[in-house]
């Protein structure tokens, strides 16, 4: 842990090429069986499509993405009587981009809270939490040449979207186990 504290301090990190499919459903099951999955209804959508997607990401780096982006769902939607978070990747038609999508049924944001998702660092709702976890993904997320934005959900809910350059699977590349 120390090691890697001190690479992310010296702005060095670690990029592989991830099958997306595969890095994001295996953050989705890690989570749905933390104690932070608070009884929510999640699912997970990896359409066809994905197989064979490749990011170019730090494996934990995605994960901790993921991890926090339904973390912050699941809180959210706990407020509502019927708790759902969706986890979903799409590519782009092009498929030179990849989108992951997680939402959640949870209450509208007020506007100013909404404008400022992910800008500053904010005061939490959680107990334990300090505010920084947008930021944290956010950098994380621009270290690999990717972006979030948020988009609002009639009449409630809120969708964040990940968006990270694909790669395509090289023929000499191996498949990691």
């Amino acid at each position: 842990i120390v090691d890697r504290v001190r690479e992310y301090g010296k702005g060095r990190r670690r990029a592989e090429a991830l099958s997306v499919a595969e890095a994001v459903g295996e953050a989705f099951r890690q989570f749905r069986v933390s104690r932070r999955a608070k009884g929510a209804k999640l699912s997970l959508e990896l359409p066809p499509q994905t197989e064979g997607l490749l990011v170019r990401m730090d494996p934990l780096d995605l994960r901790l993405v993921i991890v926090n982006l339904l973390a912050n769902a699941v809180d959210a939607a706990s407020k509502s009587p019927f708790p759902e978070v969706k986890l979903e990747v799409a590519p782009a038609p092009d498929r030179k981009t990849v989108e992951i999508r997680v939402e959640d049924n949870g209450p509208k944001l007020p506007d100013e809270a909404y404008a400022q998702l992910g800008l500053t660092p904010g005061k939490s709702s959680k107990a334990q939490g300090l505010g920084l976890g947008l930021m944290i993904v956010k950098a994380l997320l621009e270290a690999a040449l990717g972006s979030i934005r948020f988009e609002r959900i009639e009449p409630a809910g809120l969708r964040a979207i990940v968006s990270l350059p694909a790669e395509e699977k090289k023929e000499n590349e191996k498949e990691k186990p």
